[in-house]
């Protein structure tokens, strides 16, 4: 089992997040990877780390402008996308929003100048913005989920409504800014 992690993420208004569970839930009637099942909420990973204790809860709600300014920033998900593996991760790639890659840059700073050591994948030159759609997935099985998820309407359009930060030991969700 994999050790505990914290991350911020970012949340999209409810049309998005409606289409984005409509595709985990047709992926499962699939009998495939999805993410239909358990405590999932669509959202794309700003930053990621080893479980820190609460230390980049508190780093980041010690000033969360960027986070504030990142709210109402419109999205869209142009497509699919795959991480390959011995199980691959499909999900809804994010266009690089301006608004995005600043506000993922300055969240990534802050928690460097705070010395917490996050994964390779939140460094902004490696980021990759994406929604989850499913793990694990067989390589014998991404055929078949393309072409499912293909079938869906793409693009997405999505809002920024919310900045959170996810305690994967504790499992709670801490809202660090959203809309009114």
């Amino acid at each position: 089992m994999r050790p505990p992690i914290e991350s911020i993420e970012v949340y999209v208004d409810v049309a998005a997040e409606q289409a984005v569970r409509s595709m985990w839930s047709l992926l499962a009637d699939q009998r495939l990877s999805s993410l239909a099942h358990g405590e999932h909420t669509p959202h794309i990973t700003l930053v990621a780390a080893p479980h820190t204790g609460g230390l980049l809860r508190d780093q980041c709600a010690h000033d969360v402008t960027w986070a504030t300014e990142l709210l109402g920033t419109s999205l869209v998900f142009p497509g699919i996308g795959l991480f390959p593996g011995a199980r691959h991760v499909m999900y809804a790639a994010v266009a690089p929003a301006r608004q995005l890659l600043d506000a993922h840059a300055a969240c990534y700073d802050q928690m460097q100048r705070a010395h917490i050591n996050m994964f390779d994948t939140s460094v902004p030159d490696r980021w990759t913005p994406h929604c989850t759609l499913a793990k694990r997935v067989r390589p014998e099985d991404v055929t078949l989920a393309m072409q499912a998820l293909g079938s869906c309407t793409w693009p997405i359009e999505a809002q920024i409504t919310r900045v959170i930060h996810w305690d994967g030991d504790a499992r709670t969700v801490t809202v660090l800014s959203e809309h009114s």
